[in-house]
């Protein structure tokens, strides 16, 4: 195993590499290089890479920077963009010692972290699977746990159907004789939905249609997106939409959207339970994407999905701007 090196190239030639390392290996949908020219931009995101001594790529962790208010450069999930993937690559000698490849990856992270620039505040939230915190911590990161709600195997729907909660069953059974769940593209009609469900909380949206309209677009060009919906018989109306996107291992459920008024409130959960059936034809993992909002957080729980941690890192150019994220429960 070679030691890495810092990779002297453009931004542009970065890119290209991480863009290539995005076809030749499995990268979590939220990273991959075609999602992050949707949600940041093409070309407004950046990564910073490790190499080995015959350039083949050790670390890579993609990021963006964004200019807010009163001169603030901070670097966070784009949104729609649950999480970041730190990318390490697999040992190339299967007889190496664990404690050489801890060591490795321990110098990758390190390296990875010393790329980044200078800004604001850093926020970020990393996949489930990241489960070394310590280079972040002595790269002067703070680190807290956050959940969200996953299956880790989908292969018996029919026994996973039967864990579900009865409360949610028995709603659900009695959404089902007045809807119909049907199968349709239609990302202006998912933002419609999407908002009122937003705007019964008193809350606006964080992205706005023309966004979501291209985050399908690029789903739909890498035949990574579905969407339902829920359509009440009486009525004709919609009530609820759904969002799901895939990679070759998971399955996300990206955008939810229930209208309370235009049907049966258990509506939301059929399209959920469909949505479960469905990815158990393409993958193993099904990932609900957590809520700290109790009544979702409820909801993915009686599902009878794991709780499962995930980390949040951050770092701050000042306390001020600590206390403020704290005070507005952003950490």
């Amino acid at each position: 195993m070679s030691s890495t090196e810092n990779l002297s190239k453009t931004a542009a030639e970065k890119r290209a590499i991480y863009r290539r390392l995005c076809v030749e290996t499995y990268i979590p949908l939220h990273s991959r290089a075609w999602w992050l020219d949707a949600v940041c931009g093409a070309d407004e995101w950046e990564v910073a890479l490790t190499v080995d001594g015959k350039g083949a790529v050790t670390g890579a962790l993609p990021y963006a920077v964004s200019k807010g208010k009163f001169g603030i450069r901070r670097i966070i999930n784009p949104p729609l963009t649950m999480y970041n993937n730190l990318y390490l690559a697999p040992p190339d000698n299967p007889d190496i010692k664990a404690v050489k490849i801890a060591s490795f990856r321990l110098k990758t992270v390190r390296e990875l972290l010393a790329q980044l620039p200078p800004v604001t505040f850093f926020r970020q939230q990393t996949e489930p699977d990241l489960r070394n915190a310590a280079p972040w911590q002595q790269a002067g990161f703070k680190q807290t746990e956050s959940y969200t709600y996953r299956f880790s195997s989908l292969a018996d729907y029919e026994k996973l159907y039967a864990n579900i909660a009865y409360n949610l069953r028995h709603g659900m059974k009695q959404a089902r004789r007045e809807t119909k769940i049907i199968e349709r593209y239609d990302p202006d009609l998912l933002f419609a939905l999407n908002e009122k469900s937003y705007a019964a909380k008193q809350k606006r949206l964080p992205y706005t249609l023309d966004f979501l309209r291209k985050v399908c677009v690029a789903l739909q060009k890498n035949a990574a997106g579905q969407m339902l919906f829920a359509e009440n018989d009486r009525s004709g109306k919609i009530s609820a939409g759904l969002l799901i996107a895939y990679d070759e291992k998971t399955a996300y459920a990206l955008v939810a959207g229930l209208d309370r008024k235009g049907g049966h409130p258990a509506a939301l959960n059929l399209l959920y339970a469909a949505a479960l059936e469905k990815a158990a034809e393409r993958t193993d993992v099904f990932d609900f994407q957590g809520s700290k909002v109790p009544e979702i957080e409820r909801i993915y729980r009686n599902f009878g999905a794991e709780r499962t941690p995930y980390h949040l890192f951050y770092k701050f150019e000042n306390r001020l701007w600590e206390a403020a994220a704290v005070l507005a429960g952003k950490i």
